[in-house]
């Protein structure tokens, strides 16, 4: 068996900080399930814990002050906020610990991590935004008092019209589909047959992050934290995300920039996310409709063509913000897929690119994405759960939960696949891979290429076109009625 394939021995079992933190989360999340207006003395008792687990730092005297408030049913949305920064510092500690064992696996050295960066306050500027974000928390510590057993229409019903006003807002995309995702879930899922089937875990996940959200400032990509870059993108694959009202897709690709300091180039593994809201009607490859701005990307991708760009917005993430108005994106010469994705194979004895990093508010084990390459392995499918197997070494599930419905990477393709590139993920306590390609017999299979054809010819007619001409008609007419009633001549 080949060294190379044998990370999987390294990569349980998880240490003791893992399994602790773990265990915490265990402890805490019942309170949000229950409702804070109905805690017991053993779920009291969790809260006092966590001032002893962060003595000595910063969240000291913040933590006393949310212990006595819960202890005396004295409910403000500070004490709130605590108890989401808290939380969020856990699964932030988690994931470093994660991220380091999945580093040492595959033989990399481990990625400066920041971890005496907090979250700043945030400089919102205007008025009518930190109103909204007094209201999400008011609305999210609602939320927390009643209990996700107790939720129902009544609760989130009178928050709509504010969530409408963030949608309407680009800066607040971020905040905007966090709530929606947890709305959308909340109507899904409640009221539920028994505290077993509610996602305790995935729906304090979502709280605590909604509500480090009002803590910053409005999505600002140009600020001063990011450089200008311009340079040659050989992608990777794309990562695709979607639930009724948004779509995301994340491009991962190498970027080579030239320094004008020393005359050198580096080389760094970039995201480009680019998100879009979506409407029930929008269903199927006419997703892909929603992405005409990123057409050349895909294009890159499908054809393995270098796509060239200028002055380019690049984050200490390495989140590279694609907007095709500065950007200037053109096609370059042909670059070998396979021979890029090479890479990224376990331990390999070749210097990999500089890697993307999590920001210091997102550290979270779903956000972990490390890029490798595999091959070599054997594919078990039971009942289309489907495993990666080197002999003597343990199995790498792929992430099933994680492909989408636009992906051409089906059951049927994965089982007959010899090399994969992909992301290495960890939820419900373990690890898996989620493939962004695969080849069968040399043939590369990606989503790229279905987003081309559909983008190049579009059905006609589709629901985005039908949808754009309807609310272009509604607005002319509604421009024309408040004309009509602004002429004084019009009324009788």
């Amino acid at each position: 068996m080949s060294p190379v394939m044998s990370f999987t021995n390294n990569l349980t079992p998880l240490s003791d900080r893992s399994n602790a933190a773990i265990a915490l989360l265990a402890e805490i999340d019942p309170c949000l399930v229950i409702g804070f207006a109905h805690l017991e003395e053993k779920h009291l008792a969790v809260m006092d814990s966590l001032q002893h687990i962060f003595q000595t730092t910063p969240l000291t005297a913040s933590l006393e002050a949310m212990g006595k408030a819960f202890t005396n049913y004295e409910f403000t949305p500070s004490a709130f906020i605590t108890l989401a920064v808290a939380r969020a510092s856990i699964l932030g500690a988690l994931s470093d610990d994660l991220q380091k064992q999945v580093q040492q696996a595959l033989g990399r050295l481990p990625l400066e991590i920041a971890l005496s960066e907090t979250l700043p306050k945030a400089d919102l500027g205007v008025d009518s935004v930190q109103a909204q974000m007094d209201s999400i928390q008011h609305w999210l510590m609602e939320v927390a008092i009643a209990g996700f057993t107790r939720l129902n229409t009544s609760t989130w019903t009178p928050f709509l019209p504010i969530l409408e006003t963030l949608q309407s807002e680009p800066s607040l995309i971020r905040q905007a589909a966090l709530l929606n995702g947890l709305i959308d879930e909340f109507s899904t899922h409640l009221p539920a047959p028994s505290i077993q089937d509610i996602p305790q875990h995935r729906w304090a996940d979502l709280w605590t992050q909604a509500t480090i959200s009002t803590l910053r400032s409005p999505s600002n990509p140009q600020n001063s934290q990011s450089v200008t870059i311009s340079g040659n993108l050989q992608l990777l694959g794309l990562d695709i995300r979607h639930h009724v009202n948004l779509v995301s897709i994340v491009a991962y690709g190498v970027l080579t920039a030239s320094s004008s300091s020393n005359n050198s180039e580096r080389s760094q593994l970039v995201r480009i996310t680019l998100s879009r809201y979506s409407v029930p009607a929008i269903t199927g490859d006419e997703i892909w409709l929603l992405f005409a701005d990123a057409k050349l990307l895909f294009e890159a991708l499908a054809q393995q063509q270098t796509l060239q760009i200028e002055k380019s917005q690049l984050l200490p993430t390495g989140d590279l913000i694609w907007d095709i108005n500065t950007v200037n994106p053109t096609l370059g010469e042909a670059y070998e897929l396979l021979k890029l994705a090479n890479i990224f194979s376990p331990n390999t004895t070749n210097d990999i690119p500089i890697l993307c990093s999590i920001a210091p508010g997102d550290r979270h084990p779903i956000q972990i994405a490390e890029p490798v390459f595999l091959g070599g392995y054997k594919i078990t499918n039971q009942n289309d759960a489907i495993s990666l197997n080197w002999d003597g070494n343990p199995a790498l599930d792929i992430a099933m939960e994680r492909l989408s419905s636009l992906s051409t990477l089906t059951v049927e393709n994965l089982v007959k696949s010899a090399q994969m590139f992909g992301l290495l993920r960890f939820d419900a306590g373990h690890w898996s891979v989620q493939p962004l390609f695969i080849t069968i017999k040399s043939k590369r299979i990606c989503p790229s290429q279905t987003a081309i054809e559909i983008l190049n010819k579009p059905p006609d007619p589709n629901k985005i076109t039908v949808l754009q001409e309807r609310s272009s008609r509604l607005l002319r007419k509604s421009t024309t009625l408040s004309k009509s009633q602004n002429d004084p001549q019009s009324n009788p």
